[in-house]
């Protein structure tokens, strides 16, 4: 059962009354339709003193996700010690992170059905003869320096330490599936086979008219992934229209990872960090 708090009593908390979309990115009403459905009133804080009321463990979430914000800035808005909302924040994000894992590794609404439909309309763009249903990539997040272990999270070609994750994203922008993290030294085509993908695209395509991902040239080889034309010979006019047109295409995964590189948290990343450390 929700508090009165919640459900409409002017005796709302401070920090339910000021919260906004300029600090949360959700309205009022936005945040308790987001609250039903995270049921965050689950979460075991143990015997401890912390026993927060799951609107404040809401806000407090999407507050610290909305832009990255020191601990002890939010005292002010939350009437809380940097403790306790450092606690709040990790024990519900850890519960977030495994009721909605499965929808990251690989969204339930992905079927065979919806990938014959992504195939068909990025067919209409680039009149190929092979099916692309969806572009598949890596990408780096940079992290501080680590105490220990420095040369597992360090990327050469990055020149900087961090943490690394693979994506498949539909033509439309949406991404339909997330590993991760991965050590930043661990290559894209590594990723690939560690998540268990060949096998699930296995099983998806048994028996039926054969769709492919679209990826760049460190997936040479991998099951059911189709790389650009390389250039070790003459390329015909079809194959140099093919790749223009696929690369361009491909724009749409880079615009899906890009808040991962601005100074801004998107909640399926975080949620992804605080289930593994």
């Amino acid at each position: 059962m929700l508090s009165n708090s919640f459900s409409g009593s002017s005796k709302k908390p401070y920090y339910m009354r000021n919260i906004n979309r300029l600090l949360s990115r959700f309205d009022r009403t936005q945040i308790y339709e987001i609250l039903e459905y995270f049921m965050l009133e689950n979460v075991e804080y143990g015997r401890g003193r912390y026993a927060p009321t799951p609107e404040f463990a809401i806000c407090a979430i999407l507050y610290h996700l909305a832009w990255p914000t020191r601990l002890y800035e939010s005292q002010l808005l939350f009437g809380r010690s940097a403790t306790y909302i450092s606690v709040v924040l990790k024990l519900n994000l850890r519960y977030l992170a495994v009721r909605y894992n499965h929808i990251l590794d690989w969204h339930p609404s992905l079927t065979y059905e919806r990938m014959a439909t992504h195939a068909s309309s990025l067919e209409r763009v680039s009149r190929s003869a092979i099916r692309i249903w969806g572009f598949i990539d890596g990408t780096f997040r940079e992290i501080c320096r680590p105490i220990r272990d420095q040369e597992i999270f360090y990327n050469g070609y990055g020149g900087a330490h961090g943490i690394k994750y693979q994506g498949i994203v539909a033509p439309d922008g949406l991404i339909l599936s997330l590993h991760g993290p991965f050590p930043s030294s661990m290559h894209d085509i590594t990723m690939y086979r560690s998540c268990g993908l060949p096998e699930k695209l296995r099983e998806i395509m048994k028996q039926r008219e054969q769709l492919f991902l679209y990826g760049d040239i460190a997936y040479t080889s991998s099951f059911r992934i189709i790389t650009p034309y390389k250039a070790t010979r003459p390329l015909t006019r079809e194959e140099k229209r093919l790749n223009k047109v696929l690369s361009s295409d491909r724009i749409g995964i880079e615009n899906a990872f890009g808040p991962i590189n601005v100074p801004y948290y998107s909640l399926w990343l975080f949620i992804i960090e605080y289930l593994f450390y």
